[in-house]
């Protein structure tokens, strides 16, 4: 197989950098409102993550519009990235009115940012190029490095705050305010990398009027149906970053209250040895912010597992389709709700679970996210007519948006029951949309189909 074009790394190093801002904050956004000096903060804080996650995967509709038809991909990408730079700074300053205008700095900025940047690494393809669902497997761990390093980062912040000014709420909310100027830096040297090494990313597919006499070729009848396999993936899709979000909002709190925080013996002996211990841990335990980074890191360790599995199987010609790998992610993202609603069953109250089950958890997770996230943006790359695929991947995020909204909603509505009766219902939601996936799974496959050639006659 042909090595992947230089601009993909390019996009890789970009986005990474700007995910570990983003994460940054999203890794103690929760956490801070718990502990704000406003109580509407503190007594909204789930619905307010929703209403956060809504608009931030929201934006990206109108960003993606606005670049394919105003703005072009770079300047989005920059004048995306300097938003997100100013709203990150304001969260870090105390008032109420500089919270609200950094979230929705940051909702602006990630619509200018995301939908433009995933588009840009379509383009780097020729249509029917066998390499997209590998370069956005890439693409996609390229945003998990990012967001590994936040929580980590996030969690050092938080030790060193409690180390020097000792614990209690008011050192804590301050920790999370420098946790927000750590995300603003961030997305600063995203945007230098981008600005230092764009001239490298060169777009083999035309935009614009270029492409519109592309998407002529494809027969109208055809064109339907891959508009309604995205329509239908969408629609499913939304059950998916419902249950997704709950990594950190409920599975947050779950982590801070449920679960065991001591620091294997073998750890933190190493960690001695390394002369780190006082920044990974606190009395042996590790801070809560921390195991926000296992998603990410099994993600960096999976993805390229994945990659080469799928190829395997291609090369034997087994390869899986699209449609089965979105089944497959419903499948698996069910199994680890099922896995928490077990453990909540079987641990008495007053006593912590094991971390063991936070990692089968997320490894199932994990596996569920590579399944359908990269293949969910590959799908749009494949089906969406070359002049509106930034609409489309602006689309994506909005059912991502609506999921995102779901999340915050159904944990605000269900905060007061235990925590295994919610994540049984999470889990009976990812299997209705399992089988709505495999209802939509003819159409899909459908529309993958190759266009026919034309024949001279």
């Amino acid at each position: 197989m042909r090595r992947h074009p230089i601009g993909l790394y390019v996009l890789f190093f970009t986005e990474m950098w700007e995910r570990f801002g983003f994460y940054c904050m999203e890794a103690v956004f929760v956490y801070y409102m718990k502990v704000s000096q406003y109580e509407f903060l503190r007594e909204n804080s789930s619905r307010i993550y929703g209403w956060y996650l809504a608009g931030v995967y929201f934006s990206p509709f109108f960003g993606g519009l606005l670049a394919e038809w105003r703005l072009g991909y770079t300047l989005s990408i920059i004048l995306g990235g300097l938003s997100f730079a100013a709203g990150y700074g304001l969260l870090a300053q105390e008032p109420a009115v500089c919270f609200a205008v950094g979230l929705g700095l940051i909702i602006v900025g990630n619509g200018l940012f995301k939908p433009n940047i995933s588009s840009l690494v379509g383009k780097l393809y020729p249509p029917g190029d066998k390499r997209i669902d590998s370069a956005f497997t890439i693409f996609y761990m390229g945003i998990n490095v990012g967001a590994m390093m936040a929580p980590l980062m996030a969690a050092i912040v938080g030790n060193v705050m409690a180390a020097s000014h000792g614990e209690g709420a008011s050192t804590e909310r301050q920790g999370y305010l420098y946790v927000f100027m750590i995300a603003a830096g961030g997305i600063l040297v995203g945007e230098l990398i981008f600005l230092t090494f764009g001239r490298l990313i060169r777009p083999v597919q035309a935009s614009s009027a270029a492409a519109a006499a592309g998407a002529a070729e494809v027969p109208a009848d055809l064109r339907r149906r891959r508009n309604l396999a995205l329509a239908i993936f969408f629609g499913i899709n939304v059950l998916f970053w419902m249950a997704f979000k709950q990594r950190a909002n409920s599975m947050a709190l779950w982590t801070e209250k449920r679960m065991d925080l001591s620091a294997p013996t073998w750890l933190a002996d190493l960690f001695a040895a390394l002369h780190i211990e006082w920044l990974m841990l606190k009395d042996g335990q590790f801070r809560k912010e921390f195991f926000l980074t296992l998603n990410p890191f099994l993600i960096i360790v999976l993805s390229p597992l994945l990659v080469w599995f799928w190829a395997a199987l291609r090369s034997a010609r087994l390869e899986v389709p699209t449609p089965a790998k979105l089944v497959l992610g419903f499948v698996l993202t069910a199994g680890a709700f099922a896995i928490m609603w077990r453990c909540e069953t079987v641990t008495p109250p007053g006593e912590r679970a094991s971390a063991l089950v936070l990692v089968a958890f997320y490894v199932s997770l994990t596996l569920g996210e590579l399944c359908l996230s990269p293949m969910g943006l590959s799908l749009v790359s494949k089906l969406a007519a070359a002049r509106t695929r930034a609409v489309w991947m602006g689309l994506f995020f909005v059912s991502t948006s609506v999921g995102g909204w779901l999340s915050g909603e159904i944990y605000q509505y269900y905060k007061d029951v235990p925590y295994g009766d919610f994540f049984l219902k999470v889990c009976i939601a990812l299997l209705g949309g399992t089988v709505l996936m495999l209802a939509a799974y003819p159409v899909i496959a459908s529309a993958l189909r190759p266009t026919p050639a034309k024949t001279n006659g």
